[in-house]
């Protein structure tokens, strides 16, 4: 599993209305389904976490700064989007000291800007809203200790 995997994990258990299908099973009607890595062109309401560039690690401490996107896309009206969006970014900002269903020990999830930004709609006019967010897990190895 993925940290994307375990992102999307803890989100479908601790956000209402998300749902994470960690076996790729067809999510059920009235839910938002998350998926990891990417954002398929349907459903029209639908989460993606996906691994984007992060920090430089410290070569002596067992942790890791990797970073995420966690992208919302809705339907014609942006509102949709941008409450589910506002839903994760209250979720995850400051989220500290927690093992991910991946088994990443997830030391600390800092959102990169005060709230959602908004991305342009898509072809089909589906408005999307990108929460970034910084990370630091723990990632011990043989020259980094825990």
């Amino acid at each position: 599993m993925s940290l994307a995997e375990g992102v999307a994990g803890w989100l479908g258990g601790n956000v209402p209305g998300l749902t994470w299908q960690s076996d790729g099973s067809a999510y059920p009607d009235g839910t938002v389904g998350i998926y990891a890595e990417q954002l398929p062109s349907g459903p029209d309401v639908a989460v993606a976490v996906l691994t984007s560039s992060g920090q430089p690690s410290d070569s002596l401490l067992g942790w890791d700064m990797p970073a995420l996107e966690v992208r919302v896309r809705g339907d014609r009206d942006p509102r949709t989007s941008q409450g589910i969006a506002q839903q994760i970014y209250s979720a995850l900002h400051g989220l500290a000291d927690v093992e991910l269903p991946d088994g990443t020990w997830l030391g600390l999830a800092v959102c990169l800007d005060s709230g959602p930004t908004t991305s342009a709609p898509d072809e089909q006019g589906r408005w999307q809203w990108v929460v970034g967010v910084d990370l630091q897990v723990l990632a011990p190895s043989e020259h980094r200790p825990a």
